[in-house]
């Protein structure tokens, strides 16, 4: 039986679904059960290019039930003993597994159901928020397949003493210094040696962010502070007491959790001791350059003093409609992020003002692509939820476009209907690697076209192609003004990207920046308010009057004329500026991203200036500040992130990481190395030898052991 159909009517039963390996409990999706999707289309997607797949299941909220793992003979004698000190337990929907039985239960109204080992038993787990099942109809490794004791069964409410049991919280010591070795695994998807090898591909030497973050997501996942001690201590910046101090100030529940710290391991080289390797891709290993790639590997990767970037002058503080609404929204959210809800509000804006206003002699528009980087849970879908709130309040929900774009037609024909719209796309990382990568699913790529075309046809006619191969259905767009915000991950972004994507020149159409804070401190005086009055009048003075108000795109409105008042000269500066950086980026393969930054400036000055002053807006030179801080930053991020993180090929990936994790170690066998890496055998053989005979790495033994350590000079 197809696992796709079947997860398919689970997503319309509201339960949350994602692809998990063959015969096995790892996830098949990229952000594993953070992939886990309700809608026909999203299931088809992670399905398209895969069969006999497993079938997973996110428990918790994400389904609306929480779960009793019954394991083996020993779980179902704990199980009795519960049921004869407290009574039997009502009759749920059951599925059988491999060795035992899941109970579903319905999730309490108020609370948090939490995933854990033997919480109530010996072999009793729980699987609620962060959690997941592998469910009918997938096959156990034993070949045995799950399956429904009743298909439609209903889902129970657990009985009282089952829950005072499953939300009693864990009573912690402030101390604890067990070894690893004593240490009892608090879940039951990841054992101790799974921590402590995710651990030895982390150096804990990173980052103060990250670093903080293995230890809230151990935290909250139950694990002792022992653990996050031992690892500690194998990095320069450890201070004694540092790690205890810091122990006693998480929270569970604050929003880190243990997949964070699977997130993180994996982005180091971290693969599950079950995961199969996958062959590495040496398809264009013979186009390498090597020399300039063994001056990069293991250094980091600039190989010379980077190019002069302009000056640019410390941004304007926001004030005005737009600081308003950022002190509004950063006042509702529990993780605040500035930066992302400024692109945000600025995004709206854009759209609210499209197809209204033009520059004056330029003819820019207003239309922008703007894109936020943070980390899961921190904070990115709070100022999506607000702006559109206040659109709709303040009368502009003509405005508001699709949250899912899951069809190059049915985007076209929303904006044939709302000409002027600001998409909001969750984890547009996938329609960024679209761009670039053959293999993603035909309708992304069909999408991510229209959007590179759509981004120079706000003062034109846009032509879509045939729709069914017909010249009648060709659909023309007048001027067009689509506004994105999209919100991704920095290793979803990561993945996205490649050399050529900088090369090609689509990336200049888009604004990146990421958060200046991974994690950024809980807000506990958060107040989920709707926006007040004075502002949702403010907004609404934007809404468009007359036969525009509601038509289609045949309506064309007459231009208000953005003015460049004193501006003129500063406008042609930024032409100077991008020409030069062009010039003087060119051969590192960077200056495309500078192509389009003057229109992007002027576009982020012009919303700044129409926000101020929507009868008769002109530029001052705060404005343009403005535009030239925010797209400076984010060509800035991009360039750097390129220069460290951005290869041409998988090998090139493979080899820097090998580096990476030698240079951190010194020395390290092969087999030691392999369990880093988890390669196959031949193209370990071949990136080892590929990096012996550039001179990177020296190759001795001890007796039949390899010994790698790294070529200094």
């Amino acid at each position: 039986m197809s696992t796709e159909r079947i997860a398919i009517e689970y997503g319309q039963r509201g339960w949350a679904v994602f692809p998990v390996e063959p015969r096995s409990k790892v996830p098949a999706c990229e952000h594993g059960l953070h992939d886990a999707r309700k809608d026909a289309a999203s299931i088809l997607a992670l399905w398209r290019t895969r069969t006999n797949l497993n079938l997973g299941i996110a428990t918790g909220a994400a389904s609306g039930f929480w779960v009793l793992d019954v394991d083996g003979d020993d779980g179902m004698a704990s199980l009795a003993g519960l049921e004869r000190q407290h009574g039997k337990l009502p009759a749920t929907l059951t599925s059988i597994t491999g060795k035992g039985k899941h109970l579903l239960f319905r999730m309490p109204a108020t609370g948090r159901v939490r995933s854990r080992a033997s919480k109530i038993g010996r072999n009793l787990d729980t699987r609620g928020d962060g959690g997941y099942i592998v469910a009918p109809p997938s096959i156990h490794a034993s070949g045995t397949p799950y399956r429904w004791e009743a298909m439609h069964a209903p889902i129970s409410h657990a009985p009282a003493w089952l829950m005072d049991i499953v939300m009693a919280e864990p009573v912690r010591p402030p101390q604890d210094h067990l070894s690893a070795c004593n240490v009892e695994a608090p879940d039951a998807d990841w054992s101790v040696n799974d921590v402590l090898t995710m651990l030895e591909c982390i150096p804990p030497d990173c980052s103060h962010d990250d670093w903080l973050a293995v230890g809230m997501a151990l935290n909250d996942a139950g694990w002792p502070l022992s653990i996050w001690d031992n690892w500690s201590r194998g990095g320069t910046k450890y201070q004694q007491g540092e790690t205890a101090r810091r122990w006693q100030s998480f929270r569970v529940g604050a929003g880190i959790s243990f997949g964070s710290l699977v997130h993180m391991a994996q982005s180091w080289g971290w693969k599950p001791a079950d995961q199969p390797s996958q062959p590495l891709d040496l398809s264009n290993i013979d186009g390498i350059d090597f020399r300039e790639f063994a001056a990069t590997l293991g250094r980091g990767r600039a190989v010379q003093a980077p190019a002069p970037l302009p000056e640019v002058n410390a941004a304007p503080a926001i004030s005005g409609l737009i600081g308003d609404t950022l002190q509004w929204i950063n006042s509702t959210a529990f993780k605040v992020q500035p930066e992302l809800t400024t692109m945000n509000i600025v995004a709206a804006l854009g759209a609210v003002f499209g197809r209204r206003y033009a520059l004056q002699k330029l003819g820019t528009r207003t239309n922008i692509y703007m894109v936020g980087i943070a980390e899961s849970g921190q904070g990115k879908d709070n100022s999506r939820k607000r702006v559109k709130k206040l659109m709709t309040m303040a009368g502009l929900g003509q405005f508001s476009g699709p949250d899912e774009v899951r069809s190059g037609p049915g985007l076209m024909m929303e904006l044939k209907q709302k000409p002027s719209i600001l998409a909001n796309i969750d984890e547009i990382g996938l329609f960024m690697r679209a761009l670039f990568d053959p293999k993603a699913p035909g309708y992304q790529r069909e999408i991510s076209s229209i959007f590179t075309k759509l981004y120079s046809s706000s003062d034109s006619e846009y032509i879509g192609g045939l729709l069914a191969g017909k010249p009648d259905d060709r659909m023309t767009l007048i001027e067009p003004n689509l506004c994105i915000y999209g919100t991704t991950t920095m290793g979803s972004y990561a993945e996205a990207m490649r050399k050529s994507a900088i090369a090609s020149g689509e990336l200049n159409r888009f604004v990146v920046l990421k958060s200046a804070t991974d994690f950024p401190e809980p807000n506990f005086e958060a107040n989920s308010v709707d926006p007040p009055e004075h502002l949702v009048t403010r907004w609404a003075q934007f809404a468009p009057e007359g036969s525009f108000a509601r038509g289609p795109d045949i309506i064309v409105p007459e231009k208000v004329t953005v003015l460049l008042g004193d501006m003129a000269e500063e406008v042609n500066q930024l032409y100077r500026v991008q020409d030069e950086m062009i010039k003087t980026h060119q051969a590192s393969g960077m200056g495309a991203l500078w192509v389009r930054y003057r229109e992007n400036v002027l576009k982020v000055a012009m919303i700044f200036s129409i926000a101020r002053d929507h009868k008769r807006p002109v530029l001052t030179g705060a404005d343009i500040e403005t535009g030239k801080s925010m797209v400076g930053a984010s060509i800035r991020f991009m360039m750097k992130f390129a220069t460290e993180n951005m290869y041409d090929s998988d090998f090139e990936k493979t080899c820097s990481q090998f580096m990476q994790i030698l240079v951190s170690a010194g020395s390290m066998t092969r087999s030691q190395m392999n369990h880093r890496l988890r390669m196959k055998p031949r193209d370990l053989d071949t990136v080892e030898s590929t990096l012996h005979e550039i001179g990177r790495i020296d190759i001795n033994r001890d007796g039949k052991t390899k010994i790698y350590r790294v070529i200094e000079g």
